[in-house]
């Protein structure tokens, strides 16, 4: 009886783990006697399509998916919920909340050639470090109009948010000091007290250019990268705004490319568990469940003794088992069918 209730509870579970949600879609439309609400139902699935495939996919590759047509679109829906809906001064204004069906999705953008990422959300330490080589001033907090502006707005389909350190005189200090060598200084003992994740933005002034070098950090690796921005007016701030974006959207690609789905991977394993053991067998398909790289399972057989699992994984044995094993798993993979413990 217990295992009945167990597989009912995670039925409902399996179908979220189909899917992509996007959530909070919000919708503004007059209300006239025009007003249909089937288009601006049609309107919101686009929305939230656009949001989720900026979540999933690297920037130089969005221009392929910019042309689908809003019938497709629907067609990878597998639902959708109207919230916080009102009628103010003559508007329609909603929100609302779509489900698409994650197989559908990654399967178009296999056929357009695009690997897609796992959208984790990330919370990094950001320190912009703002240098006027004319002048020689180091500005990290106070007067630093990127530090001030970075969070100002903030894009739905952003999965990095970013932790700005709280104004530290020691460490503006040792700033200070090292500022000569300032490029191949390691921030990684400096920031270690806040986050393993960060990025150090150092921005070059030059006259009326701007130099942009970025330390980014992620999950251990050290990574370099080097722009350009010319005819900068540091007091327009739509100019300063347009930087920050691009910056952002520079990250969100390094983000992506560390949890790209190799869609074109479908390993088959056969996985036993225990079904005496229910705190173990809720716990693993919890991760089946959360895992991105799970493209498909389903309960193969069950009797008093154990469950079988037939899982479609995208990546290699070895990352099946280095992830499951990371979240405290036991493997025993010596024969063809896989015991969990």
């Amino acid at each position: 009886m217990a295992l009945f209730i167990y597989l009912i509870i995670f039925s409902t579970e399996y179908s979220k783990a189909k899917n992509y949600i996007v959530e909070n879609v919000e919708i503004i439309e007059p209300y006239s006697v025009n007003f249909k609400k089937d288009m601006i139902i049609d309107r919101a699935f686009r929305s939230a399509f656009n949001v989720l495939i900026a979540k999933i996919v690297i920037s130089d590759d969005l221009n392929q998916v910019k042309k689908v047509n809003t019938k497709f679109i629907k067609s990878m829906v597998e639902s959708f919920t109207i919230t916080d809906e009102q009628f103010i001064e003559n508007n329609y204004l909603a929100k609302i909340n779509v489900s698409f069906e994650k197989k559908k999705v990654l399967n178009f953008l296999y056929k357009k050639n695009i690997t897609p990422a796992i959208p984790i959300y990330k919370k990094i330490i950001f320190l912009p470090i703002f240098i006027n080589l004319n002048s020689n001033d180091l500005s990290i907090y106070l007067n630093n109009t990127f530090y001030s502006n970075w969070n100002k707005f903030i894009d739905q389909s952003e999965l990095l948010t970013y932790i700005l350190p709280s104004e530290d005189l020691e460490d503006y200090s040792i700033i200070k000091k090292n500022l000569e060598n300032i490029e191949n200084y390691n921030f990684k003992n400096l920031l270690s007290k806040y986050n393993n994740d960060f990025i150090v933005t150092i921005f070059f002034q030059n006259n009326n250019n701007i130099n942009v070098l970025s330390k980014i950090n992620f999950n251990g690796k050290l990574t370099i990268s080097n722009t350009e921005f010319k005819d900068v007016n540091l007091k327009n701030i739509e100019k300063i705004l347009s930087i920050i974006k691009d910056l952002k959207t520079n990250y969100e690609n390094f983000w992506k490319k560390e949890n790209l789905v190799n869609i074109s991977i479908k390993l088959p394993l056969t996985i036993l568990v225990d079904s005496k053991d229910l705190k173990l067998l809720k716990r693993f398909e919890k991760e089946l469940i959360s895992s991105d790289l799970v493209y498909n399972y389903y309960v193969e057989s069950i009797t008093n003794n154990e469950t079988i699992y037939k899982i479609i994984y995208n990546s290699t044995p070895k990352k099946f088992i280095r992830n499951f094993e990371d979240r405290n798993f036991k493997i025993d993979y010596t024969n063809e069918i896989w015991l969990i413990k």
